[in-house]
């Protein structure tokens, strides 16, 4: 962690995984990392022609860029940051509004909280009901990301290992089996 992000164990790390893409809010997380003393990984994919945008990732101190790693090596690169994001911009789709993507599991599987925001429905009503993170709008995301404290980071990582212990794929099979061994359609 030290050497590939150039950090000590004071600093506070935050990652974003997935497809690095303005689509997907990139720009908000590097202007909101843009002057802070916090570290931002962004971990993914970054489509064809927005080698500019990495250009411009790379020029900042703080923010690194991570090759897609292999699906059996998610979580524990993830388990390197302190804390996952999954912050989008306002007027989402319903298809957004209510999803529950894959990062946010590999985000909680790796003992991170998360913090969404409040246009993201679903996944702001399981981290507020289960203390998982925080909830925070794409305009306030700079402000917050400079006043969190490693405390209340550390504070959230002990209701997601609580949270987590049942979310695994095995677990839910046997249900899905279970519902669907029993339905005549």
């Amino acid at each position: 962690r030290k050497k590939e992000f150039k950090s000590e164990e004071k600093d506070l790390i935050f990652i974003y995984q997935g497809l690095i893409s303005p689509s997907r809010g990139i720009h908000s997380y590097v202007n909101a990392f843009k002057e802070q003393d916090k570290k931002l990984v962004l971990m993914g994919h970054i489509l064809d022609g927005e080698e500019e945008m990495l250009k411009s990732i790379q020029e900042e101190s703080n923010i690194f860029y991570k090759k897609p790693v292999a699906i059996d090596q998610i979580v524990k690169n993830t388990s390197l940051a302190d804390c996952g994001l999954h912050v989008l911009g306002n007027n989402l789709s319903k298809s957004y509004e209510m999803s529950l993507p894959n990062k946010f599991f590999e985000y909680l599987h790796a003992g991170l909280p998360v913090i969404v925001n409040k246009e993201l429905e679903y996944l702001a009503g399981i981290v507020e009901e289960n203390n998982l993170g925080w909830i925070v709008s794409q305009e306030e995301l700079s402000s917050f990301i400079r006043e969190i404290t490693k405390e209340e980071i550390l504070f959230r990582k002990e209701y997601i290992k609580s949270y987590s212990k049942g979310l695994f794929w095995e677990s839910d099979a046997k249900i899905f089996h279970q519902i669907y061994s029993q339905s005549r359609i």
